[in-house]
């Protein structure tokens, strides 16, 4: 696992007491997003959202959670996912490759052919005060489309995974992504993620969604 600057993702594990560890990132996560994302308003909500979703917490710099030597394992797993996902914010700010545009363009177009309106590159504000850029934007339903490629699936997966946590909380936007499942294969922990803030979709089943979603409703 791998931070967006590729740095590998470490935690370090302390005992606080006999038979009872600590394991943190030290802020490692929140760290990168301070230095290159949305900004220290945002900071927090987002941070502390991510860690409640992984079962740790966060104060204010260090993703952390306490445990029993037999939960080190697991608990080490979602604390260094959490500071992963923590530090892909600042993946917003990147500008989108080829292969990523072009599959939203055909996200785009696909949704128009079922008569919905489109807009694209659309403001959306956070409960957090953060501006986010939608890829995909249908006024009915007030509807998200986020598109995922295959290419670092897992690295667009996780910033849409904290954008859709922070609109969820301003308003009731229907909120979907759509996976790129044209080689035949999607990543499991892709769309576990995803599919823990929104409806998620595969590109190769368009027809079973698209209609539904170009009405203002989920599947």
């Amino acid at each position: 696992m791998e931070y967006p600057d590729g740095d590998g993702v470490v935690v370090w594990v302390s005992e606080v007491q006999q038979g009872e560890y600590e394991v943190s990132d030290l802020g490692e996560g929140d760290a990168r997003l301070v230095g290159c994302g949305p900004g220290t308003k945002a900071i927090g909500p987002i941070a502390a959202g991510i860690a409640r979703r992984f079962d740790v917490s966060y104060a204010e710099g260090p993703i952390a959670a306490r445990c029993g030597v037999d939960a080190l394992p697991e608990i080490a797993w979602r604390v260094a996912q959490a500071s992963a996902v923590v530090a892909e914010a600042v993946t917003f700010h990147k500008p989108q490759v080829p292969k990523e545009a072009a599959f939203i363009d055909m996200v785009a177009q696909g949704m128009r052919s079922q008569h919905a309106a489109v807009e694209t590159d659309r403001q959306l504000s956070g409960a957090s005060g953060h501006e986010y850029t939608a890829s995909i934007y249908l006024p009915v339903g007030e509807t998200v489309i986020e598109p995922i490629t295959a290419d670092r699936a897992w690295n667009k997966a996780a910033a849409v995974y904290v954008q859709f946590g922070d609109l969820a909380r301003a308003n009731g936007y229907q909120l979907v992504s759509v996976l790129d499942n044209r080689d035949g294969h999607v990543a499991e922990d892709v769309e576990e993620l995803l599919g823990q803030v929104s409806f998620v979709a595969e590109w190769t089943r368009f027809s079973e969604w698209s209609r539904t979603i170009a009405d203002g409703r989920l599947p």
